[in-house]
């Protein structure tokens, strides 16, 4: 394939979804047909999930095809049959036990996204397994109308906003019977967590822009079930992300805490570029769909699209290819191909200016290299120019100047397999943490 027809590819969102499904197709397990973050690891009930969500929200795979069915057959057997925990999914894990090879904690976030998934492929509210699912959701709600992770746990905006989203999704499934408990629980949401007078959700700090985010899709999820009366609440949080495209844009990663004891704790990434685009393509305001924050989140993924169809980073996963996906399904109406990077700076042409920039760097570092006077001001000086060096670099390649910094860290990473260690207030999360040690 030549280098123009790759190009051509890369930017034709269609022909993107279509690499990214089939390659997600490609990695379903052959033996127990569940999906795991990466092939030959060991599957999972959130990843299958999130796989069957996206296949569907995409037309990849219709709800009675092989893949998807083999895929709830995996799913349905590891719901919980009896006991307290009844219709919930455990999250398996390691056990220090060598009598109990597996130790199993219900998840309140597993229940939810499988719920969603089942009721996309076919499976009625009035099945066992989303009767007795839903059942142990509302079970876990709490008097103030929220949820917590855990039962007894206090509520939180994120483990709400995972229970409402499944509850609204068998709603649109024809279950009616909980209205009163969804518009309960948006009241919550909003009570509690809307209360900052620049309309974002949450509290100040990493994760509020991404809480922002999941609370808009919670309630542009009970729009469209004609049940949320918060139109100015969805409006205002919307522009403050519009105000605030870093926080807006970037990746973080949250601690998910289903158990008392640690033993089953993990961390939940959001992909918050892709679930932004979700959110804005969903506005009610359609200027929105087309301005420059979407613009930029489109373009951003494109960037990270692996050859092998997955996304996301030097490392690609079926959670965040599958979210991917799901945001692209959304935004193809609109936009066919993606958007064209926007240079930054415009004006001088910026290759003749960067060589001889460059020229001038090396000769002044050959200076630095002949001087008995290198002090703190000389490499001060030094280190600016090199910078400038970089941003100039950046435009031309039409990337800003943080996404370039990133790039070059991750291929160091790469090379030395070293971690690095970003300050909350960072503009951006340049790095996308490996799982191995405590998948989802």
């Amino acid at each position: 394939m030549s280098e123009d027809t790759e190009q051509s590819l890369a930017l034709d969102v269609a022909s993107t979804i279509h690499r990214s499904t089939q390659w997600l197709l490609n990695i379903q397990d052959e033996n127990s047909h569940g999906w795991a973050e990466q092939q030959g690891r060991v599957t999972s009930t959130l990843n299958t999930a999130e796989v069957i969500i996206a296949l569907l929200d995409s037309q990849a795979a219709t709800a009675g095809s092989k893949d998807i069915q083999e895929g709830v057959q995996f799913l349905l057997k590891h719901q919980y049959s009896e006991g307290p925990d009844l219709g919930a999914w455990p999250r398996e894990v390691p056990s220090t036990d060598p009598h109990t090879p597996t130790y199993h904690v219900a998840d309140l976030v597993r229940t939810a996204f499988i719920i969603e998934a089942l009721i996309k492929a076919g499976k009625g509210t009035e099945t066992q397994p989303i009767h007795t699912a839903l059942a142990w959701l509302l079970g876990h709600r709490n008097k103030d109308h929220g949820w917590g992770y855990y039962r007894s746990a206090p509520s939180a905006l994120m483990p709400t906003c995972f229970a409402l989203l499944a509850i609204i999704e068998a709603h649109r499934a024809g279950m009616t019977a909980h209205e009163q408990d969804i518009k309960d629980g948006l009241k919550f949401l909003v009570e509690h967590y809307n209360t900052n007078a620049e309309g974002c959700f949450g509290e100040a700090g990493p994760l509020q822009a991404a809480h922002t985010i999941y609370a808009i899709l919670t309630i542009q999820a009970a729009r469209r079930e004609n049940l949320s009366v918060y139109p100015q609440q969805e409006k205002q949080a919307i522009a403050w992300l519009l105000r605030n495209p870093d926080a807006a844009r970037k990746q973080v990663e949250e601690r998910i805490l289903i158990d008392p004891s640690e033993q089953g704790n993990y961390g939940f990434m959001f992909l918050t570029e892709a679930l932004l685009i979700r959110v804005l393509m969903n506005a009610e305001d359609k200027s929105q769909r087309g301005s420059g924050l979407t613009r930029d989140a489109l373009s951003s993924i494109r960037d990270k699209l692996d050859a092998s169809g997955g996304f996301y980073g030097y490392r690609v996963f079926s959670w965040s290819t599958a979210k991917v996906i799901s945001a692209l399904s959304v935004a193809k109406g609109e936009y066919q191909t993606f958007p064209q990077r926007q240079p930054e700076y415009s004006g001088l042409k910026a290759g003749p200016f960067i060589l001889s920039f460059a020229v001038l760097l090396a000769s002044f570092a050959l200076y630095l290299t002949q001087s008995d006077q290198f002090g703190v001001l000389q490499a001060a000086f030094f280190v600016f120019l090199m910078l400038t060096l970089l941003l100039a670099y950046g435009n031309l390649r039409e990337k800003s100047f943080t996404e370039l910094v990133g790039n070059l860290m991750d291929i160091f990473k790469q090379r030395t397999g070293c971690k690095f260690q970003v300050p909350q207030n960072s503009r951006r999360l340049i790095r996308v943490k490996a799982r191995s040690l405590n998948p989802r």
